[in-house]
This record gives C-alpha cells, sequence and structure tokens, in this order.
C-alpha cells in the first residue's frame, strides 16, 4: 500500500496497482492484526447522506438512493456484522438518510467534507457525540455518497475518486467540541470503474455496496486510524481482504428478501482458528476493548429499533432542513401497519402532540423526579 494512504483508511481502485505492504511488526494472526489503544465503535449509528444534485433530480439516481438506505438499514440485522464482534461492535442502526443537494464546490477534500459533517450535526440532523471516556464507544457517524456532479480530490487522503480511490474513513477532532467520524464512497459509475476487473462486471448498485461495506467495517473496527485495530503490515480489516466478494441476504416477515453485495472482511478469530480469513460472517464472540466492560443488547430492544428505523429523510432547502410530507406520511402508515390513524384511534395526533412535549422536556423532568422522588407531572389536554 502506498504509504501516502496511511493519512486515512481508503478503498483503493485496481487497475494493476498492488496494494503493497506497510511494514512494521508481526502482530496477531497471519497478517499482523492488533489493537492499538484507541476507540472501537460499539453502537454505530449510520446516517447515509447523498450530496449532488442527481440523488434527487435524477429518477436513476433517486432510485440508487432507495436502495442504499434500505442497504444501510438491512446491513445491521444481517451475519455480516457478525464478523465484527471480536473488534469490539456490538450492534447497529441507520435513523436516516439526507439529502444535501449540490455542495459549495463540486470538487470535496477531507476539510469540505468533515465541513458537511459538522454542519449536519450542528443542525440537528446528525447528533453530537459526547467526549469518549474509554475505548469502546456509540457514535452517530456520516456515509457520504458523492453523485457524479460531484469530485474528491485530496492528495493528503490518497488522491482523487475513480482514480486512486472508491472510498475512505476518516475523522475529525477540530469543528466540534468531541471528535466525529465519516466516510465517503464515488459514485461508481462505468466511467469511475473502467478497467477494473473486479468491479466493471457488476452492477453500480453492487459496487457502492461492496464499498460502503468496506467502509463502515473500517470505520467501526479503526474509527481513529490508525489507533483502532490496524496491522502495521497489512493496514485495516477491508484492505486485507479488498478483492474478495460476496453477499449477504435479510428475509422480511412479508416474504420479502434482499440480497446485498458486499466486500469480506477480514476475521482475526477465523485466522487464528485456521479458517479462511476473508469471511462474510463469523463465529467469533463479541469481545470488548480491556477498558470497556462487556454488554449485552436485549434482542426486544433491537426489535424496536428496527420497527421505527429509519426515519424519513431530511433534505437540506433554501438553507432549512426540511422533511417532505408525503414522505412522512408513508413512514406513519407503515408503523402503524397500513392503518390510518383514524383506524386506530382519533385521538392518535393529539397523543403524538403530548408524546412530543414529554420528550422536548424529558430530561429535566428525569433530573426533578430523581432529586425529590416524585413521580412526572401529567400532560394536561383540554377536552372539547
Amino acid at each position: 500500500m502506498d504509504t501516502i494512504e496511511q493519512r486515512a483508511g481508503i478503498v483503493a481502485t485496481h487497475r494493476g496497482r498492488p496494494r503493497q505492504p506497510l511494514g512494521g511488526p508481526a502482530a496477531g494472526g497471519s497478517r499482523g492484526m492488533q489493537f492499538n489503544g484507541g476507540n472501537v465503535i460499539e453502537c454505530a449509528f449510520v446516517y447515509p447522506v447523498f450530496v449532488g444534485t442527481k440523488w434527487q433530480d435524477n429518477q436513476t439516481w433517486a432510485a440508487l438512493a432507495g436502495d442504499l438506505q434500505l442497504f444501510m438499514k438491512d446491513i445491521f440485522s444481517s451475519s455480516y456484522v457478525s464478523t465484527l464482534y471480536q473488534y469490539g461492535f456490538l450492534a447497529g442502526a441507520s435513523p436516516g438518510a439526507h439529502f444535501e443537494g449540490a455542495p459549495a464546490s463540486s470538487t470535496l477534500d477531507d476539510p469540505a467534507v468533515a465541513q458537511i459533517v459538522a454542519n449536519l450535526k450542528n443542525d440537528g440532523v446528525i447528533p453530537v457525540d459526547g467526549a469518549p471516556s474509554q475505548s469502546s464507544i456509540a457514535a452517530h457517524v456520516a456515509m457520504i455518497f458523492i453523485d457524479d456532479t460531484v469530485q474528491f480530490n485530496d492528495p493528503n487522503i490518497g488522491g482523487a475518486s475513480c482514480v486512486q480511490l472508491y472510498g475512505y474513513h476518516y475523522f475529525n477532532t477540530s469543528l466540534l467540541a468531541a471528535p466525529f467520524y465519516y466516510g465517503l464512497i464515488a459514485p461508481m459509475t462505468d466511467a469511475c470503474v473502467a478497467g477494473d476487473p473486479y468491479m466493471s462486471p457488476v452492477s453500480q448498485l453492487d459496487r457502492l455496496t461492496r464499498v460502503a461495506s468496506h467502509e463502515l467495517g473500517e470505520m467501526i473496527s479503526d474509527p481513529d486510524f490508525p489507533n483502532g485495530w490496524f496491522s502495521p503490515t497489512s493496514d485495516e480489516i477491508g484492505d486485507i481482504c479488498e478483492t474478495t466478494f460476496g453477499s449477504f441476504q435479510v428475509s422480511y416477515p412479508d416474504g420479502t428478501t434482499n440480497t446485498w453485495a458486499v466486500q469480506a472482511l477480514y476475521s482475526l478469530y477465523d485466522d487464528e482458528h485456521g479458517n479462511p480469513i476473508c469471511v462474510l460472517s463469523s463465529s467469533a464472540p463479541y469481545t470488548p476493548p480491556a477498558d470497556a466492560p462487556a454488554r449485552t443488547l436485549a434482542p426486544e430492544a433491537a426489535s424496536a429499533a428496527s420497527h421505527l428505523l429509519p426515519l424519513p429523510p431530511t433534505y437540506r432547502q433554501g438553507g432549512k432542513i426540511v422533511r417532505k410530507p408525503s414522505e412522512v406520511h408513508r413512514y406513519m402508515r407503515r408503523i402503524m401497519g397500513g392503518f390510518s390513524h383514524q383506524q386506530i384511534h382519533a385521538q392518535l395526533p393529539d397523543l403524538l402532540r403530548e408524546m412530543a412535549q414529554v420528550m422536548e422536556r424529558g430530561a429535566k423532568l428525569g433530573q426533578a423526579a430523581a432529586s425529590t422522588g416524585a413521580g412526572h407531572r401529567p400532560v394536561v389536554r383540554k377536552l372539547g
């Protein structure tokens, strides 16, 4: 791997440019994988962010955006993420997508990408995370997809999208009070992958999900590149396997089955047990970092989150963050099982407004109840 790529975790293009080893001492397994004392993301909340005008204005690109949102939802309920348990990952979700539209400049570098994410956090689209107190963290991260009206080019990261790289992940510590994390995926059009024997034979969607799975796995296991799970001889868990591909499936109660193309990830557990090292799933147990307690996620909590998420997407329009009423309506019908609110209860809108009031002042009420031992004061709703 070229030394320039040490700046951030990237997916390199494959046009006869082999990845070269970085050099350094060996560690675990056959590839020298080791934990370097930084952070790992135990709970990942991943927000797809679509940058460029075509994601909204072009029917083909809009369909891709819909597929990518579903992919980000499905991946966390699939067996694919089982490989990440050994690196401290426990659970994840995709709370909702955002459509940013055209960026200030059609050519982005890493500072510009970081600024887009910081703006979304300041605008409340992606929550701001607190400063980490231990290696195992929960993080709300952005996965940015650019269309072909936008180019990424930053020599400090690894070069230009579709020329030297298909994607990368990185972090920023200067724009907000606490570090935040993000990835970027190239448009993966036919022109982007021309001459690549691994990517050109498959569809644009398959290319996008392959690269996204690579970056997601590395962002979780090595968010503060290269201070998480990183090998001084072989790089990150996606880099080791970046020409090994496969798929996973997720089935729904209505009989629908989604099949998604992904890249295999390196499994230190399987390497040390004599199995193939590039896997699509693993029986590796959940292993938190040494300074973090082992935790479990109640199945009912995961099921509830799956039912409510993703939320309707947000859009940047005229300097404001908005949601489309039609998509909010479709979301409400989905979580209510296809029934209208009148079919459930005519007072449901009033209840939802009350719930919003409780949630908005919930922290203050909780603190007051904890200090006085009193229960919460009910929300009063006038009748008639």
